[in-house]
């Protein structure tokens, strides 16, 4: 029969979760059984953990506790009913947060966009990211290599974010080895 929505699965979250079934496992394991898939392929639990750390590396680039970023996208992407909500994008923020934030977001497949006739709506990338953002854990970002920062610098100055674009350029210059 025609296949569902269901069927599909986003490349980005499949990605997430056999980089984490990856360095789940231990280092002898020379074939991967379905056993292993079953011990160390838990979907529910890499996804939670991915969320955590998007967050976690979000909320510190924008000075903001993890705990409020968190809060706010369950708030705003997650309706009464338990399915994905929407966003609108204003001029200057998205249901209160800076534009930034959900562009980094977006960035990072936590969130995705749809725009049409200039107008820019976020929602969740998946319906599958819903429980996991719901039961993340609030973990420290983990250390930015300084061509991330690099990266992230570029695309703030291309969106005209230039306060941004600085704090990332310096950023780049304090991740550098002596």
């Amino acid at each position: 029969g025609p296949s569902t929505r269901l069927d599909q699965v986003e490349p980005a979250l499949l990605q997430i979760v056999c980089a984490h079934m990856w360095e789940s496992l231990p280092a002898d394991v020379a074939v991967i059984t379905e056993r292993d898939v079953r011990r160390y392929g838990d979907a529910g639990t890499a996804l939670a953990t991915y969320c955590g750390l998007v967050i976690a590396a979000v909320a510190a680039d924008h000075d903001m506790p993890a705990t409020q970023l968190r809060a706010w996208l369950v708030r705003t992407f997650v309706t009464e009913m338990g399915t994905r909500g929407t966003a609108y994008e204003g001029l200057s923020d998205t249901a209160g947060v800076p534009n930034t934030v959900p562009r980094a977001l977006e960035d990072r497949h936590l969130l995705t966009a749809t725009r049409d006739s200039g107008a820019t709506w976020y929602r969740l990338l998946d319906d599958r990211l819903i429980e996991p953002l719901q039961h993340a854990t609030d973990i420290r970002p983990p250390p930015v290599e300084p061509a991330e920062y690099l990266q992230a610098a570029g695309r703030a100055l291309a969106l005209g974010e230039f306060v941004l674009a600085r704090r990332y350029a310096k950023d780049a210059l304090h991740a550098l080895p002596d």
